[in-house]
């Protein structure tokens, strides 16, 4: 499941317990995931550890991951995201350099090539 605001507060990410949804989702789909179910940290940055995996508090950019579904096929996968309901609080874009630093929202150590 994908998020379709650029910038914003996570309020809410809850899902419905496979039981619940009764019918045919019930006994296809088989989990879903979401920020609170990674063990140990939510990082998957292989350089710089700073990208999470699934987004818990605040998403970042549009598409970002905020959960994962596991099923037998992908329509059941589909389905059973659709019934994840997300709230999120829209935040304001930050589209100008010295709006980035004003609120420290910016890469402080850049990574660089040696040259």
């Amino acid at each position: 499941m994908l998020e379709v605001c650029p910038s914003a507060r996570l309020t809410l990410a809850q899902r419905f317990s496979p039981r619940r949804l009764g019918g045919q989702d019930h006994a296809r789909h088989r989990r879903r995931l979401l920020a609170e179910d990674v063990p140990g940290v939510n990082d998957v940055g292989a350089i710089r550890h700073d990208e999470i995996l699934l987004a818990d508090k605040e998403v970042f950019y549009h598409g970002q991951i905020i959960a994962l579904v596991v099923g037998k096929t992908q329509e059941a996968c589909r389905a059973a995201a659709q019934k994840i309901v997300v709230e999120y609080e829209p935040l304001p874009p930050i589209l100008k350099i010295p709006d980035a630093i004003a609120q420290t929202v910016f890469t402080p150590n850049p990574i660089s090539s040696a040259a």
